[in-house]
């Protein structure tokens, strides 16, 4: 606390204590995993939520088990890779965390040189990586930096709601870092689409005609 300048015990991480492990957090939680428990290096990853101050074991990372990986966090997406397994292979696979649906998918490798014990962050929309140690047994080091920036994501959980003679809703789940969201709709069969933007995961649609069927769809704008 550093309004009172002291340090409290919280509950202890429940998995094998470990060194070279990794941490991010996202919105209100924290998450570690991965490193070495004296034996192969772990994949196994662990959320903390500090209102219960309880700790929950998640979906494992699916790269290999290893040490020294970076990451970052961009939105509510965590992106973690690099590193160096236990049969001391360096690694440049990279991975993105989606707390909401407790999964990770593989994204692009890093471009660079594989490395362990690099660092990153991000700033914006964008994430960082840079410096750490090429070659084994060590003490190749190197000070290149790297940007990354993440696709667009499409919308997904499309549902519409309050239909009305000549109105409805339309829903879908917010995507991450989109700014606004462009929308087109039609008379089923026609041609051409009447378009309009939303600033939030939903639009109302006015002036449409009764007992008559429409389609539509939503992307995602990420930028200007």
């Amino acid at each position: 606390d550093p309004i009172t300048n002291t340090w409290t015990e919280k509950a202890k991480l429940p998995g094998e204590r470990r060194n070279s492990a990794f941490g991010f957090s996202i919105g209100p939680k924290g998450y570690v995993g991965a490193g070495n428990t004296e034996g192969p290096n772990e994949g196994d990853f662990w959320e903390y939520d500090p209102a219960t101050d309880i700790w929950t074991q998640i979906a494992s990372y699916p790269g290999h088990g290893r040490i020294g990986l970076t990451g970052f966090v961009i939105a509510d997406r965590a992106y973690v890779g690099t590193g160096i397994d236990s049969s001391d292979v360096l690694l440049n696979d990279f991975w993105k965390y989606d707390a909401a649906s407790d999964s990770w998918v593989e994204i692009l490798d890093f471009p660079g040189p594989a490395r362990y014990h690099a660092v990153g962050f991000s700033i914006g929309g964008k994430g960082y990586i840079g410096t750490g140690d090429i070659n084994l047994p060590g003490g190749d080091v190197t000070n290149d930096f790297w940007e990354f920036t993440p696709h667009c994501e499409v919308p997904t959980g499309l549902t519409t709601s309050n239909i009305k003679a000549t109105n409805a809703r339309l829903n879908w789940n917010a995507a991450a870092l989109a700014q606004k969201y462009s929308v087109r709709y039609r008379k089923t069969g026609t041609m051409p689409w009447s378009k309009t933007t939303a600033t939030t995961n939903f639009k109302k649609l006015a002036g449409l005609t009764p007992n008559t069927q429409y389609d539509w769809s939503v992307k995602s704008v990420c930028d200007a």
